[in-house]
């Protein structure tokens, strides 16, 4: 396990996939009441959505990074957080340093490739639709 995660509490990375914002708040006493446990959105402040837990090892990408914010929201879509396991002191492993080597880390976690091309194309039309620029440049 590593030893920071034992020693101190991490703030909890939140993003906004339209936006392209990213915050930290710190988990569970400086945003629930008395210490409560739910599962409370966090309203985007540019755009009031929701903003996505992304985990304490989040690092968010540059705000023009389409193509990275499309990466990050397409493996949240199944399910893929950037945290650490307090059973095992696992952090969250490898992920893909590119959009396009992202179908293959999915195929290699078990996914097949039209569900993940599926995924892609609708996450990419969800953003887009929320007022980011339209798809983002080829690589």
């Amino acid at each position: 396990m590593r030893s920071e995660y034992q020693t101190r509490w991490h703030k909890q990375h939140f993003a906004c996939f339209q936006c392209r914002k990213a915050f930290k708040r710190r988990w569970p006493c400086d945003y629930l009441p008395h210490g409560v446990l739910v599962n409370r959105p966090f309203p985007c402040p540019e755009c009031g959505q929701p903003m996505n837990d992304m985990g304490v090892d989040f690092k968010a990408p540059p705000r023009n990074a389409l193509r990275q914010w499309l990466k990050v929201a397409v493996l949240y879509s199944f399910g893929i957080r950037f945290d650490w396991d307090p059973a095992t002191g696992q952090g969250p492993g490898p992920r893909p340093a590119t959009l396009s080597a992202l179908e293959d880390y999915l195929v290699s976690l078990g996914h097949a490739r039209e569900e993940i091309r599926a995924r892609i194309e609708t996450v990419s039309q969800s953003l887009s639709r929320h007022g980011s620029e339209s798809k983002p440049p080829h690589e």
